[in-house]
């Protein structure tokens, strides 16, 4: 019987990039979207690939409960146990949670050698103090937090200053945020409060020269990290994320590299992580780590080192040789959900849509071996091409 994969989250791109790279482990693939919205559902993009065994929907406001419940009774088997690679911090907080309640049916990334679970590591704070302690650069930081729905500055706070939700889930992307000055930061903290969230972290601004993140794989002892992803440009809709970006080895970054790999191994972190970090006046500063797989992923993939086979093979028991993962060369990548967002918004005209779409060397989406999902996204551009509200608009955005 073949091992089963279950492949959690809410971004097609990053899903499909995830069973495109466990094609090549002898294994079926079942997908679990989670929706954002009520009402009738489209299949996703992702679940048209030829590799999808099955796939399920979950409604985001069925929580953590509906998870549990949906991977109880549709994807446990009598015979193994099958393996879940959650994408998003909700799917990967909510499986830690419930790891006593599913661990006698799956395999799935925790923390080995500590009582402090995989929500204690995706509070920020908690990640710069450890990443401080190994000799990691950090920008200096404070906490601020409501009183009764409510936040004060105090005066310690310097300017210009940058502006995160502590924890990484149900943060909210507005209020990661530049702060010139006390006016600016008054209204994150405003977002914020409308928002419900209570802990923001601010931290001294760093003038970021290049942006990179550090993908890899786990099992608690042994910490893999082929390659890193430089971005190149940003996607204008979902801000932190890269639309396009380069994939590069790790030659130059050797002792960062040593040092991320230190600071998974204090954490016991079992799985696939990607470690945010920056350039500024030629010192690398530690951003954040991410405990689940990266959207950009898939470009290792595709330069050779295949992340969710890793995980799959080290729970499965098989040898991974650390060396033949390791990327040799650089290439450009594009993340064609990004850029397919940016250009409905207006943000992004169809001249540059094509120019940014020819001028890379691996495509998210685009696959000659499993087509029909690129052939989707191309009638959804098609679509959209004459649509009035996209080009109501791309007017608007140049007034």
């Amino acid at each position: 019987m073949k091992q089963k994969v279950i492949v959690i989250g809410n971004s097609f791109a990053t899903r499909l990039g995830i069973i495109r790279s466990l094609s090549q482990v002898d294994c079926e693939i079942f997908v679990i979207a989670i929706a954002y919205w009520k009402g009738k559902y489209i299949k996703p993009i992702d679940c048209f690939s030829k590799y999808v065994k099955g796939f399920y929907y979950l409604e985001r406001v069925e929580g953590e409960k509906g998870l549990v419940r949906l991977l109880l009774e549709k994807c446990t088997d009598t015979e193994h146990k099958n393996i879940i690679i959650p994408t998003s911090d909700f799917s990967a907080i909510a499986i830690d949670h419930n790891r006593n309640a599913l661990k006698d049916y799956f395999l799935f990334p925790y923390i080995s050698n500590s009582e402090k679970d995989v929500a204690f590591w995706m509070n920020k704070m908690n990640q710069k103090q450890l990443a401080s302690q190994i000799g990691l650069k950090v920008a200096s930081s404070i906490i601020l937090e409501s009183t009764e729905g409510h936040f004060v500055i105090p005066n310690e706070v310097k300017y210009p200053c940058f502006t995160k939700p502590l924890a990484s889930i149900g943060g909210g992307k507005k209020c990661i945020r530049k702060c010139e000055d006390e006016k600016t930061l008054l209204e994150v903290l405003s977002v914020a409060e409308e928002k419900g969230i209570t802990q923001i972290l601010v931290e001294d601004y760093i003038k970021i020269d290049r942006e990179y993140a550090a993908l890899g794989c786990s099992d608690g002892e042994n910490v893999i990290i082929p390659g890193i992803i430089q971005f190149v440009r940003g996607s204008k809709s979902h801000p932190g994320i890269a639309l396009l970006g380069e994939v590069k080895p790790t030659d130059g970054f050797e002792q960062l590299i040593k040092e991320f790999c230190l600071f998974v191994q204090e954490i016991g972190y079992v799985g696939i992580f990607d470690i945010d970090f920056v350039e500024s006046g030629g010192d690398f500063y530690f951003l954040e780590l991410n405990l689940r797989i990266g959207g950009s992923a898939y470009a290792i993939t595709k330069m050779g080192g295949n992340l969710p086979a890793i995980y799959v093979n080290s729970l499965t028991g098989s040898n991974v040789n650390a060396n033949e993962a390791k990327i040799k060369q650089s290439a450009i990548y594009i993340n064609e959900r990004m850029l397919m967002d940016d250009w409905i918004s207006g943000k992004l005209s169809t001249k540059t849509y094509w120019k940014l779409t020819s001028s890379a060397d691996i495509h998210f989406v685009s696959d000659s071996e499993d087509s029909i999902p690129q052939k989707i996204l191309k009638k959804e551009f098609l679509n959209n091409l004459f649509n009035y509200k996209r080009i109501v608009k791309r007017l608007l955005s140049h007034i």
